[in-house]
């Protein structure tokens, strides 16, 4: 099911909703002025049919936990295509630096250091 819909959000917020819903179009129609930062968006969102069709205006943070599960779904699709671009631009500074053979053992380290037991393959 596809509604349209207005959404308050920050630019970075909506960049992040549009990336893990399915934003099929979106326009900026109107800065909010408010503490927040947001605009106004005018969004055509494809969705689930158990939510019915939506109407109104709406914020980043209502819509997403009312499409919590759509999100869970996405998120690891989306993390690893900014992992994925990370490392090829990391790849690209390294080997303009002489030292491309030297980035999985970069992000490996950085990855540790943040706690996290993730291992990067070389592709």
């Amino acid at each position: 099911m596809e509604s349209d819909i207005k959404v308050k959000a920050t630019s970075e917020q909506m960049m992040m909703f549009g990336n893990l819903y399915c934003v099929k179009w979106c326009e900026r129609i109107k800065w909010l002025g408010d503490s927040k930062g947001r605009w106004l968006y005018k969004v055509t969102l494809r969705h689930a049919d158990d939510a019915g069709e939506l109407h109104g205006t709406y914020t980043v943070e209502t819509l997403m936990k009312k499409f919590r599960e759509d999100a869970y779904t996405n998120f690891p699709c989306y993390i690893a295509g900014v992992v994925n671009e990370l490392i090829k631009g990391c790849g690209l500074v390294l080997s303009a630096l002489g030292d491309k053979q030297n980035v999985t053992g970069l992000i490996n380290d950085a990855l540790q250091k943040k706690g996290m037991k993730v291992k990067v393959i070389n592709n």
